[in-house]
């Protein structure tokens, strides 16, 4: 008896292990079939990707997105957003695009050593099936070192480790000239400050343009440096020397924002005093996303030939809704729109973009499915969304069958059993 009960345990799970199998799907990486972009901004300005850029200069890039009906997605698939090969992304950033109900919609992540960037999709477009678009900006600055062999002070500004802080950088007089008057004044941007130990580098010293490379001679008289209610001004006197000052100002915003600092420079002479303005990286972005609850159509696969074919299911009427989102680390309604002769913030311009369903490029994404499968056609991909394989009602059944078939051989074999005895 207890052998009969052994095969007949091992029989009904071998029995359970075909009806209910585990099955487990790979993330699929759609490439950038489905986004149109980027846009590079400047400011307000748009600058064409053959356009050199300066390595300090931030901008950022917008893209758009636009999913067909047809494309199953799941959680943990990607999309890849293509990088200009005139721009780079400063710092390595991460953040969630999510609807207004918390679900998230993405992740948008950037590498700043592979110069990459990629949206992680989250659960939401697996409910939302339909009419699945959206916006995504973040930003970026140039890749071009430019270098002007007439100037007199340069002025650049980084983030600090742990991004609290901005650090800021000034070169006055590289080629040593005499030059004699000379006072330094430096304007903070808005939603900074300098703590007392502010200066960190105050030298007189020779300047290499081609190598970069300060060679420091001697301190500046710190006598000669003041501190006023928006940030400080050195008394150089007669320069015949090179400056390299370094200085650090704490942020108390946004930490991903870029902050920005100005310098002006006066000496003896006819020409204008020289000023710069300079900023931060920014890191980071913001975006919008959304689609519609319904069903969408299936694609199968015919992998002999590695064509797809569509089958058109009836989609569910539903009521439309758009969703509206941010980013949960940058946030975009601190992005405004800026020119090259303003100080207006470029994170305005992002959220300008994110928020505003008139804008050019939310004209764009709200073409029929029609135009944009038309499109992704002419880009010739060869990824195919994921496929799975599930038991058909027929199987079901004819394992139902054969369970069946051996439970009542065994209860007969049982009862002959107990008659011979």
């Amino acid at each position: 008896m207890k052998k009969k009960g052994f095969v007949l345990s091992t029989i009904f799970c071998l029995i359970i292990s075909i009806l209910f199998p585990s099955y487990s799907y790979a993330n699929m990486d759609f490439g950038d079939i489905y986004v149109s972009g980027p846009t590079i901004f400047k400011g307000d300005s748009i600058i064409d990707e053959n356009t050199e850029i300066d390595y300090h200069q931030n901008v950022s890039l917008a893209y758009t997105y636009n999913i067909p009906n047809n494309i199953s997605i799941t959680a943990g698939d990607t999309m890849d957003l293509r990088i200009p090969e005139n721009t780079l992304i400063a710092s390595s950033f991460s953040y969630d695009i999510v609807a207004d109900d918390g679900t998230l919609i993405m992740t948008i992540s950037g590498d700043a050593l592979s110069n990459t960037a990629t949206a992680t999709f989250g659960p939401y477009y697996e409910l939302h099936k339909a009419n699945r678009q959206g916006e995504i900006l973040f930003y970026a600055r140039g890749s071009t070192m430019m270098e002007n062999e007439e100037w007199v002070m340069n002025k650049v500004g980084w983030n600090s480790f742990d991004n609290t802080s901005a650090v800021w950088n000034i070169i006055i007089n590289p080629d040593s000239k005499y030059i004699t008057n000379v006072i330094l004044t430096d304007i903070l941007g808005e939603m900074q400050e300098l703590n007392s130990g502010f200066l960190i580098q105050a030298e007189l010293g020779t300047y290499d343009k081609k190598t970069q490379y300060f060679q420091a001679l001697e301190p500046i008289d710190p006598s000669k440096i003041s501190s006023t209610d928006v940030g400080f001004v050195i008394d150089l006197g007669t320069l015949n020397n090179a400056v390299s000052l370094t200085y650090v100002s704490n942020k108390l915003s946004d930490k991903n924002l870029p902050y920005r600092n100005k310098a002006i420079l006066q000496a003896d002479g006819d020409g204008d005093p020289v000023v710069i303005e300079a900023e931060t990286p920014g890191i980071g972005g913001g975006g919008s996303g959304s689609g519609d609850p319904g069903e969408s159509t299936s694609e199968t696969i015919d992998t002999s030939s590695g064509e797809s074919s569509t089958t058109e299911k009836d989609s569910e009427e539903t009521t439309s809704e758009t969703i509206d989102t941010s980013s949960t680390e940058s946030s975009s309604e601190e992005i405004a729109t800026t020119s090259d002769t303003t100080t207006e913030s470029i994170e305005e311009s992002i959220a300008s973009s994110t928020n505003e369903s008139n804008t050019s490029s939310q004209e764009s994404i709200s073409s029929s499915d029609s135009v944009i499968v038309a499109e992704l056609e002419e880009k010739s991909s060869n990824k195919l969304p994921k496929t799975g394989y599930l038991k058909s009602m027929i199987a079901l059944t004819g394992y139902g069958l054969i369970f069946i078939s051996i439970a009542l051989f065994l209860i007969k074999k049982k009862n002959q059993d107990n008659n011979k005895r």
